[in-house]
């Protein structure tokens, strides 16, 4: 399944999630920036360091006949959640590290990564120059060049997912590169056997060579892995556990539904169920024992979703929960916090800043558990704590629940929908920080196909910017916009510090960021009387389509 990448490979599209080249290339360069290098220096020569890996990628895959490629555009609200916790604490430690800078007298060129985000002047650059970049000169001749960018509403993996579901020939040979864990499950959902997933090779417990920041790309090995062969491996993985044959496509359809449960960008996990404790396996296993007791599967054949067996499902997956929780707080302990190695390259005040980082990381400790989950009671403590509802009030403590629960099942639908079928309600989103208790899940369970999720409308460049960054990014929005954030009327959704929910975490990437709620109607209806220059306007503009940035007859060389 999982193999280098080598000649004999063959690869009719190739599909780039563009974002995951350009975040470790524009650290790549900010390694070796000059303090004093001017903003349009620095951001021509983060555009042209991601254009060249992508040049440098498809002269390894060879595509014989489209380079397609996707730069995330405005996301559905529900991705907007995610995007906002990790700018805000991206904004937390930008500022952390800059005073650490200065206090170890460390010279460092300022750049404000938030504005890796649809909307933004350095986005609306970055399309501009790969329209320019691959209209004159690509890696590969006689490929159609396509070109998603920032402009046009979508993730970058779910425009590539819905041009390949687009494509009726199902002999095409798509080849997608990415590092996202969930390019996989959407690999698998997109019932393809010619597909396979590129990435840079993986070293474990050697970090430094994991970042292609750190490594000249003419050093970059990749490895591939064939969709066709996991699809068989788990297949016959199902057959090694039951006895049993079943069919392949339905295990696979059920298979990436019953991962949602993992937790994912649109929705939390659910506790006692993880990745770092073989949460899949348990997943895997209530799923096998449902399977078993009934005629049909958990998704059925017009993608809609079999009630009752998820109903029967999450019952199963409940009656562990205790046992789970208790092992993974035994476990959690014992998680090592990152080793700071000490590179060679490194000066002392270098190494001591990247100490210093590295313990504000590790979180552990910081937070004293008080819920105790698994333990006598965890569960009353959970809803207290979490969501701060009142236990004596029997009323609204059963009501308040099962809202919770309801809203964590139209996640449920709302991810299923977006990972097989194109989005259609880009408005909808989980309202909480964390997720129902699984037997909570199976007490309130509502017939997930009673749920109704209307088609809305995409989300504008500059409404999805006022809707994920922090007040310390406001300079990368229009003048009008920035003043609001901090203004009387919406400010107070815009805190300029926040402490985090480091309880049950071992790292500060894992925690929750505790901010006030973001009522978007409010926003919108602040941000309408704005006024917005012309320039500013073109920036809130959609584009509706892709872009055929040169015909495959057209192509030339990496020469011209």
């Amino acid at each position: 399944m999982l193999s280098p990448w080598g000649e004999n490979a063959e690869c009719d599209g190739l599909m780039i999630d563009a974002n995951c080249m350009l975040h470790p290339c524009v650290h790549s360069v900010l390694r070796d920036a000059d303090v004093n290098e001017t903003d349009s220096s620095l951001h021509q020569r983060m555009y042209n360091a991601t254009c060249e890996y992508i040049d440098h990628v498809a002269s390894i895959v060879r595509p014989q006949s489209l380079l397609y490629i996707a730069v995330d555009g405005p996301a559905p609200r529900a991705k907007m959640n995610t995007q906002r916790h990790r700018r805000y604490k991206s904004a937390k430690m930008h500022r952390l590290s800059t005073l650490a800078s200065a206090k170890l007298n460390l010279p460092k060129r300022s750049f404000d990564t938030n504005a890796l985000t649809p909307g933004t002047r350095f986005m609306q650059g970055l399309d501009a120059f790969m329209r320019d970049h691959f209209s004159r000169r690509t890696a590969v001749k006689g490929v159609d060049i396509v070109l998603s960018g920032s402009c046009v509403a979508g993730e970058g993996e779910h425009k590539i997912m819905a041009y390949i579901r687009a494509c009726g020939n199902p002999d095409v040979r798509f080849c997608v590169y990415g590092l996202d864990a969930d390019l996989i499950f959407l690999s698998l959902s997109a019932q393809r056997r010619a597909m396979t997933l590129v990435r840079e090779k993986v070293y474990f417990r050697k970090s430094s060579k994991n970042s292609v920041a750190e490594r000249d790309m003419r050093d970059v090995e990749f490895d591939m892995l064939d969709i066709g062969k996991l699809r068989e491996a788990f297949a016959a993985d199902v057959t090694r556990r039951t006895g049993a044959t079943y069919d392949t496509d339905k295990l696979i359809r059920d298979f990436v539904m019953y991962a949602y449960f993992l937790g994912n960008d649109f929705m939390h996990a659910v506790p006692g169920i993880s990745t770092h404790m073989d949460g899949l396996d348990c997943l895997m296993h209530a799923y096998l024992k449902t399977l078993r007791t009934q005629a049909i599967h958990l998704v059925k054949a017009d993608g809609s979703i079999n009630s009752t067996f998820l109903q029967l499902f999450i019952a199963e997956l409940a009656s562990s929960e205790n046992a789970n929780l208790e092992r993974e707080a035994n476990a959690r302990r014992y998680r090592a916090a990152p080793d700071v190695k000490r590179d060679p390259s490194m000066t002392g005040a270098q190494h001591q800043h990247a100490s210093l980082l590295s313990a504000f990381e590790n979180v552990q400790g910081r937070q004293q558990d008080t819920i105790h989950a698994g333990k006598a009671g965890w569960k009353q403590r959970y809803w207290i704590q979490l969501f701060g509802l009142d236990p004596s009030n029997g009323d609204e403590w059963e009501h308040s629940r099962r809202q919770v629960v309801v809203n964590y099942l139209e996640a449920l639908k709302w991810t299923h929908q977006y990972y097989t079928s194109n989005t259609q309600n880009w408005h909808w989103h989980y309202r909480y920080e964390h997720s129902p208790c699984l037997s909570d899940i199976a007490e309130f369970y509502t017939d997930i196909n009673s749920i109704g999720l209307p088609k809305t409308k995409p989300w504008k460049p500059l409404e999805q910017l006022m809707m994920v960054l922090p007040p310390d990014s406001r300079a990368l929005l229009p003048t009008s916009y920035g003043e609001a954030m901090v203004g009387d009327r919406i400010g107070h959704m815009y805190p300029e510090d926040f402490t985090v929910y480091a309880a049950l975490k071992k790292f500060y990437g894992e925690c929750i960021p505790n901010l006030p709620v973001l009522v978007a109607d409010e926003v919108l209806e602040t941000t309408r009387t704005l006024k917005l220059s012309a320039s500013d306007k073109v920036l809130n503009r959609l584009e509706k389509g892709d872009v055929m940035v040169r015909a495959g007859a057209e192509v030339g060389s990496a020469a011209e």
